[in-house]
């Protein structure tokens, strides 16, 4: 017999029992994303590789790229950097014949303690990285960063900010 498209009651509920619990202290509440696509033919690896290890990114956990709380890359994640291109991972062993189209910086909240000061530190690093690689800047829709939006995401890391001390 051929069910409807409908799901039951009872198998609504065992699928929503099977779910794996997530403890809202592990998962992300937001994420700031921005993206950095090259004006010409794509990042090449050696030269991304040596401008982010410049700007104190390191490589590390999911391979990508982390810039932590502390030089010994062992501390608090800050914020990272992914290859904008899937499967979104950068291989360091063939990063000499490695390139991309993009890369996408993204730091999630709650996190460091100074948000704030974390997405500026991110917004600096992107910054720096897209001239000294010529990128252009893209906000979360992947349109052009424009002077409104980083207001806008200022604004949603300070209200971030402001929700954590409030549940204290």
């Amino acid at each position: 017999e051929i069910q409807s498209p409908k799901k039951s009651k009872r198998f609504r509920r065992r699928e929503q029992e099977e779910q794996p619990v997530v403890q809202k202290s592990d998962a992300p509440q937001d994420v700031i994303v921005m993206t950095l696509v090259s004006k010409n033919n794509g990042f090449e690896g050696p030269e991304l590789l040596q401008v982010a290890i410049a700007c104190g990114l390191r490589f590390g956990d999911m391979g990508i790229f982390h810039r932590y709380a502390n030089k010994e890359s062992d501390g608090k994640v800050l914020f990272s950097m992914a290859n904008a291109v899937q499967p979104g991972t950068f291989d360091l062993d063939l990063i000499e014949q490695f390139s991309t189209l993009g890369i996408t910086f993204f730091m999630t909240m709650p996190g460091p303690k100074d948000l704030l000061n974390t997405f500026n530190l991110m917004l600096e690093t992107v910054n720096h990285i897209a001239k000294k690689i010529d990128g252009e800047l893209l906000d979360e829709q992947r349109n052009p960063l424009t002077k409104q939006m980083l207001e806008h995401y200022r604004q949603r890391v300070v209200e971030f900010e402001r929700r954590q001390l409030s549940k204290r």
